[in-house]
């Protein structure tokens, strides 16, 4: 992967802030998107448990929120862009030190040292903490983290961190992994942010580790429009497949189209993207979900909500496979 000098893959920087401007109902830190999914009975479980790749993650807000606050197994973000997967390293520890500190964390060295101890021999007694609240994730001024530092995450070092939790930087081109991605949906749940890694790749074109595994949750938000653009019908519909085929058995696609009038904004980005527009024969409208359940597979769609006037005004769809 590459630092991009151009936004024309949908690698907006300050993406979120956008979004969110003008929503007073929601906090400041939390995706209408994960709103409406979660408020819908069919979905309101839709993260608990599981294990959650977000695809065209951008800075990482989306993938950190399932991951602290709705309890999910294993997220894993990924974004095509190297400098938004640093970014993302900089919103999990900007979380991480709001939020009220566990019981763990507040144990004295020596304590966590015997526990840490039992659990390298195999005792897991005790391990799962009660999930975190929506209350408890300012716990702490928003300023603090510029003020005094971000808190350490127990187990590693500060330098460590951005190791973890972004991309590798020392490489250029190829797929980047962070560390911690080794787990596996067979592993013990983690809590936040163990539970959160992050891949600088693009996925709609190679595979990263994780994906051998499989995922019970795949998000696509907002990001068909540039797979389309940059890929033409066929790289579209490869997109969908393996999206198709990286789903557990009873697993879902969470797809955010974006409508065929956005086009004509986005191919003004590029010369290329102008060519490929012209190209394209499929319309978001009228094939999408045919090609979805009559060509890939997938057994159902759900429409979740049509959306509002400001922000957020597409529809989500959930696409079940059998």
């Amino acid at each position: 992967m590459s630092h991009f000098s151009d936004q024309s893959r949908g690698n907006y920087r300050n993406y979120y802030l956008r979004r969110r401007a003008g929503h007073t109902d929601l906090a400041p830190d939390r995706d209408e998107r994960l709103d409406l999914l979660l408020k819908d009975d069919h979905a309101k479980d839709l993260f608990q448990g599981k294990v959650v790749l977000d695809v065209g993650c951008n800075s990482g807000a989306v993938s950190q929120e399932i991951a602290q606050l709705h309890q999910a197994k294993q997220v894993i973000g990924v974004d095509i862009d190297v400098d938004l997967i640093q970014q993302c390293g900089r919103t999990v520890q900007q979380a991480f030190s709001l939020q009220k500190p566990s019981i763990s964390q507040a144990e004295f060295p020596a304590e966590r040292s015997r526990k840490k101890r039992k659990l390298l021999n195999g005792d897991r007694a005790g391990q799962a903490e009660e999930p975190i609240s929506e209350g408890q994730l300012h716990y702490f001024p928003a300023c603090f983290p510029a003020l005094y530092g971000s808190l350490p995450i127990a187990g590693t070092s500060q330098a460590a961190i951005s190791e973890v939790h972004g991309a590798a930087q020392e490489a250029e081109g190829g797929r980047k992994r962070s560390k911690g991605s080794e787990n596996s949906s067979e592993a013990p749940a983690q809590k936040f942010p163990r539970n959160l890694v992050f891949y600088a790749a693009n996925w709609a074109e190679e595979e990263i580790e994780t994906d051998a595994n499989r995922y019970d949750v795949v998000l696509a938000l907002s990001l068909t429009k540039w797979i389309h653009l940059h890929g033409l019908d066929e790289g579209l519909i490869k997109f969908f497949q393996k999206c198709f085929d990286c789903i557990e058995p009873g697993g879902k696609l969470v797809l955010e189209k974006q409508g065929w009038r956005g086009y004509k904004d986005a191919k003004r980005s590029t010369q290329t993207l102008k060519d490929n527009y012209f190209k394209l024969k499929l319309r978001p409208e009228e094939d999408f979900e045919r090609i979805l359940l009559n060509e890939i597979g997938f057994a159902r769609r759900e429409a979740v909500k049509n959306g509002s006037s400001s922000g957020f005004d597409r529809s989500l769809e959930i696409y079940y496979k059998a």
